[in-house]
């Protein structure tokens, strides 16, 4: 008789330090319309997933850039957190014209400075968070970013790309699979219908 059983190691886990790094978005997730609650009041929100490359000496796990993500809102409403966040990494509010439609794609391969503090779970784990978004300061910009790592990603439920939909982690395949729009694929809203065709004409800023 043989008997298998799954060994209780587990891989390794960091979280970024506090304090503010240098970063790059390379992956845009459309997680559809998830439940969300807060303050005991239920909504359904359509929610996109941020993926940052952080870059530094201490910034790296098996010689790769530790990654950073958040979860936004799918708004630039005046309350809206993505919206807040945008605005202060292109270090200027955006106009009439560019409200009425934002294409987030403008955003992969820019970089920014995330942020980042520490929230202790009820579970006891140290998890990071992005709090702030802001502009690559000037003296780094002169010297230089460097490269970046990880190719970039948009997944868009409206363009559904099977793809890279297989590409992503079990975790956020089974996420995004709770959504209306992955279960109604002939009646969901445009996901960048809202964000989209933006003319982002100022060199000054980075999207």
């Amino acid at each position: 008789m043989i008997v298998t059983g799954t060994t209780t190691e587990k891989k390794e886990f960091k979280v970024a330090p506090v304090g503010s790094h240098l970063a790059r978005l390379y992956r845009i997730i459309d997680l559809g319309t998830q439940k969300s609650e807060y303050m005991g009041q239920v909504k359904m929100l359509r929610k996109v997933k941020f993926f940052w490359e952080l870059h530094g000496d201490d910034l790296k796990i098996e010689g790769k850039p530790l990654i950073q993500t958040r979860n936004y809102t799918l708004s630039l409403g005046d309350k809206a957190s993505l919206r807040k966040d945008l605005e202060s990494w292109r270090g200027k509010s955006f106009t009439d014209d560019e409200l009425r439609g934002f294409d987030l794609r403008n955003l992969l391969d820019k970089w920014c400075m995330v942020t980042v503090q520490h929230r202790t779970a009820n579970n006891g784990n140290t998890y990071a968070d992005a709090v702030a978004i802001t502009p690559v300061p000037a003296i780094v910009q002169k010297a230089g970013v460097p490269q970046g790592v990880n190719p970039c990603v948009l997944f868009d439920l409206q363009k559904f790309d099977q793809e890279v939909f297989d590409s992503l982690s079990q975790g956020l395949k089974d996420q995004i699979m709770l959504s209306a729009e992955y279960r109604n694929t002939f009646n969901k809203p445009d996901v960048n219908k809202q964000l989209q065709d933006a003319a982002i004409i100022d060199d000054d800023v980075p999207f």
